[in-house]
């Protein structure tokens, strides 16, 4: 949002500073991973599944992630 609006929002750390943030003991940070879940599905919600399993792991979500300033973990593997 600050990017898009810098006049209305500005970065606020919760720990820290903006360029090296330090997260306080309250706030948790941690890695997400994406997992398939198993259950009564028909084969067209299965393809979603799927599409949408692929689509975070490709290389265009990489992009996606960098152009908001984000990145993978050092060790993700495909």
């Amino acid at each position: 949002m600050v990017r898009n609006f810098p006049d209305l929002f500005e970065i606020v750390p919760l720990g820290g500073s903006v360029d090296m943030p330090e997260p306080v003991k309250a706030n948790r940070v941690a890695t997400l991973f994406v997992a398939r879940i198993n259950g009564d599905f028909n084969q067209d919600q299965i393809a979603a599944r799927e599409e949408l399993v692929n689509a975070y792991l490709s290389a265009d979500f990489d992009t996606i992630l960098e152009n908001h300033g984000l990145r993978r973990p050092e060790n993700f593997t495909r």
